[in-house]
Parts: C-alpha cells; sequence; structure tokens
C-alpha cells in the first residue's frame, strides 16, 4: 500500500510531462487527480481515513487511472521497471526512489510544467523561478514519500555502483522511455540511479 500511494501521483506527473503532451480530457484528469492526491493524507498501514476523504482518496486514483491509461510514462518508469526486476521489489517503491532524481534530471525541459504541477499540489510555484518551483516540487515529492513511509535507498536495498550500466542498459530499452521529456543517454540513466544510491 505505502507505494502504491506514491504511484499514483507518479502516473500523474509522467503523464503531465510526457514529450508531445498537448491539453486534452486525460490531462483535465491527471491535474485533478494530482491535486487530490497531494491534497489528502499519506496513507500507511496504520493510518484511516474518514468518509470524505476515503472518497476523494478513490475518485483521484481512478481520475488517475483514466489519465495514464492513455498514455506512456517516462523515464521514472522505464528505470522503475529494470530496478524492480533486478531486486524484485514493488513497483510503487522503485518509483518512489526514484522520482524525485528523475524531475531534477527532466527539470531542464519541464520546468514550466513543473511550475504549474507545483501549484496543484498546493505550493506557492506560480511566483517563483523555473528552479526554484523545481526546488519545490523535488522537495514536496521528497516529503510525500517519506511520510508514506519508504525511507529506503537504492543503497538500502543493495543497489551498488557497478550495477549501474546494467540497469541503465535495460531501462533504456523500455517503451516508457519513449515520452520521456528530456531525452536521456546511458551515462544520464546511470547517474540518475547514482544519485538514488
Amino acid at each position: 500500500m505505502l507505494g502504491q500511494n506514491v504511484l499514483w501521483l507518479m502516473h500523474c506527473f509522467c503523464f503531465l510531462t510526457q514529450r508531445g503532451w498537448k491539453a486534452q480530457p486525460s490531462g483535465r484528469l491527471a491535474v485533478s487527480a494530482t491535486s487530490a492526491r497531494s491534497g489528502i493524507c499519506i496513507l500507511t498501514s496504520g493510518s484511516t481515513l474518514g468518509t470524505d476523504e476515503s472518497n476523494s482518496w478513490v475518485y483521484g486514483s481512478l481520475e488517475a487511472g483514466l489519465a495514464f491509461s492513455n498514455a506512456s510514462l517516462g523515464a521514472v518508469h522505464a528505470m522503475a521497471h529494470s530496478l524492480g526486476g533486478w531486486l524484485d521489489l514493488p513497483h510503487g517503491e522503485c518509483n518512489a526512489m526514484l522520482l524525485e532524481h528523475v524531475i531534477n534530471f527532466n527539470l531542464p525541459e519541464s520546468g514550466e510544467r513543473y511550475r504549474q504541477i507545483g501549484a496543484v499540489m498546493g505550493l506557492d510555484t506560480l511566483k517563483m523561478s523555473l528552479q526554484e518551483s523545481g526546488r519545490a516540487v523535488f522537495n514536496e515529492v521528497r516529503r510525500l514519500r517519506e511520510e508514506s513511509g519508504i525511507l529506503k535507498t537504492l543503497g538500502d536495498h543493495g543497489v551498488r555502483s557497478g550495477d549501474l550500466g546494467d540497469l541503465s542498459v535495460n531501462a533504456l530499452k523500455d517503451a516508457c522511455m519513449v515520452t520521456n521529456p528530456r531525452k536521456p543517454t546511458q551515462r544520464d540513466i546511470e547517474v540518475v540511479y547514482g544519485e538514488a544510491i
């Protein structure tokens, strides 16, 4: 359950920043789901939600699913697929450990979109520079990950620098990489994985 809470938000991020994205009904669903996800408390294994919060969570999850069923999902998912296969970890947890680092990598191509995503998340990013708003979104994603109880790094799961080449080669072969807003090289992917160690 912990990784799934952050996974919903990640699907929306990837959808809203993918290469070739245009405003469409699915985009409105992703924006709405992003707002719902970041506007309610994070579910952990020991928490409970009231009826209104539960309804919001379920509806936001539905919106996110409808949105990302019409999109490819970018580098964070491609890298999570490779990592999950390597370590046999849940997909949501792999995404959670990687998203903030992929945000930093994609910031030069998606700064304005991250600024808008930050505003939807309730951050005051519209008055910030692209770098400042990117940092604010990075910090909020990290906070949500930690609040969800996902505290381990790739290194805590046994990933070492010698593994990064194989992980990166596999990630670059993943179909999700095609729509990432910034086209990565193998070295770029190795650096992003390395930052998550």
